[in-house]
């Protein structure tokens, strides 16, 4: 997320310093031998962006499955539906040679993501894996031996 983060900042700044007339202008910019260095690297944030999208889906599926809750459940929907959102922004930033305001709302939706993400992994980290009943984990800290109540699979201080 913050590879990805960093190359949209250089995206945009790409695409504030050297604006395009036209998509197929830009496009002729982007493969560019001679081009500046930040046209040449907007090529690299759409790639970055759909391998993250993939994985930030997946590790909200892994979520979803390994920690069942409700709260973890809609904030794995939530970043799906964002991420998809985004892809259409940032498309759409291409198509339209990247205005301002659009490249804002492409920023807001990349902050709500990130908040999203954090909230998920808070919300999953949160929750105890589910424990068998009858099968009990000893967690030791510090000297302190934390057991979980076999009909609650919540840790129990001992």
């Amino acid at each position: 997320m913050l590879i990805l983060g960093a190359s949209g900042g250089v995206t945009a700044l790409g695409d504030t310093l050297f604006p395009a007339n036209s998509l197929a202008e830009g496009l002729q910019q982007d493969f560019s031998p001679t081009a500046h260095f930040l046209v040449r690297l907007r090529l690299l944030h759409p790639l970055i962006a759909v391998s993250v999208g993939i994985l930030v889906i997946l590790a909200g599926t892994i979520c979803n499955y390994r920690r069942p809750n409700p709260i973890t459940k809609r904030f794995a929907r939530v970043l799906t539906v964002l991420y998809l959102i985004q892809l259409v922004a940032g498309a759409l930033n291409v198509a339209l040679l990247a205005p301002i305001w659009l490249q804002l709302m492409h920023l807001l939706l990349a902050d709500l993501i990130w908040i999203t993400l954090v909230l998920l992994a808070s919300s999953a980290l949160a929750q105890p894996v589910p424990v068998e009943v009858g099968e009990s984990l000893d967690y030791s800290q510090k000297g302190t031996v934390w057991q979980t109540t076999p009909n609650l699979g919540r840790p129990s201080r001992e």
